[in-house]
């Protein structure tokens, strides 16, 4: 509102100085008309011979001369021409005035207009936002989510001849819906720190970590028990370092299905996870075992 109030008076001098001008400019043209139109007619005058004027006759009136009525009535038309000339621009200045009211009216109504629309498209934007959201809470409410559930095992004593350490997930459905397995992948390993871990665990399956399951239908609350074995296995020195806290043990593995809401064999959910086994201190209240290994990258703990 602000740039239309300092617009508005530049406007109406724009369309009022013209109008001016032009009015001015035409009675001037007139008036010089006029005054050309008299200086020819007194010259014409002028070049007729002199005649001496008969003897008037008492008693007989002299007559006004007809020059000087010529003149009173071009004065006469040249006044009622700027009468007329100052009523017209009157005319059209109001009306000037008129549509530049108009269109100051109209453009603060376009203006709000614009700003109305903008503010509905935004409440649109958002309410579409809200229902989306809406919707894809519902959607995870009601569908399969497959997780990777721990087994507790111990490693407390060395392991005996031909026996390895085996780590043993259950692959478990927690969600409402039935869920459909695709495929499960799992793998147990070595490694002095869990920093040191991949970053994508994708990349480190091997032949005969990966199981297809050709969508074997697991309901709800119910699990495929699912195990990888380490390999090479836990030498005698190893397991010493293991025991001392030099040498860690950490297993992981991914779980690929369909839900009710998958539209085909592409439209696939994904889980991830990873657990490390837990030697405690002394002083730390936990039991020993395997526990989820927050420290891995976190492609290890992907759901989708």
């Amino acid at each position: 509102m602000r740039h239309v109030r300092l617009v508005f008076p530049c406007f109406l001098a724009i369309l009022i100085f013209p109008t001016t001008a032009v009015t001015q400019q035409s009675i001037e043209n007139q008036t010089s008309k006029s005054t050309a139109h008299n200086e020819n007619g007194q010259g014409k005058q002028a070049n007729f011979p002199a005649n001496v004027p008969p003897e008037s006759k008492q008693g007989v009136p002299l007559q006004t001369p007809a020059a000087e009525k010529s003149d009173k009535c071009i004065c006469s038309v040249v006044a009622e021409t700027d009468w007329l000339s100052r009523i017209s621009n009157v005319a059209m200045s109001i009306g000037t005035l008129a549509l530049a009211v108009i269109g100051a009216v109209t453009a603060c109504i376009a203006i709000r207009t614009l700003r109305y629309i903008a503010c509905q498209t935004q409440t649109g934007t958002v309410t579409a936002r809200a229902a989306r959201d809406n919707a894809q809470a519902v959607i995870n409410s009601e569908r399969a989510w497959m997780v990777g559930l721990k087994v507790d095992t111990k490693f407390d004593k060395p392991p005996k001849q031909n026996e390895n350490a085996v780590y043993f997930c259950k692959i478990t459905n927690a969600g409402k819906t039935p869920s459909r397995i695709l495929e499960v992948g799992m793998t147990f390993r070595r490694t002095e720190n869990l920093h040191l871990v991949p970053p994508d665990p994708m990349t480190t399956y091997q032949k005969g970590e990966i199981f297809p399951f050709n969508k074997i239908v697991v309901p709800p609350n119910d699990h495929i028990p699912m195990y990888a074995a380490l390999f090479p296995p836990l030498g005698e020195g190893e397991y010493s370092s293991f025991r001392n806290g030099k040498l860690l043990l950490y297993g992981y593995g991914y779980v690929k299905y369909l839900d009710v809401f998958s539209k085909d064999d592409r439209d696939f959910r994904e889980t991830r996870f990873c657990h490390y086994y837990s030697i405690p201190t002394p002083n730390e209240p936990l039991a020993e075992g395997f526990r989820p290994c927050i420290e891995a990258p976190t492609e290890y703990h992907k759901a989708t």
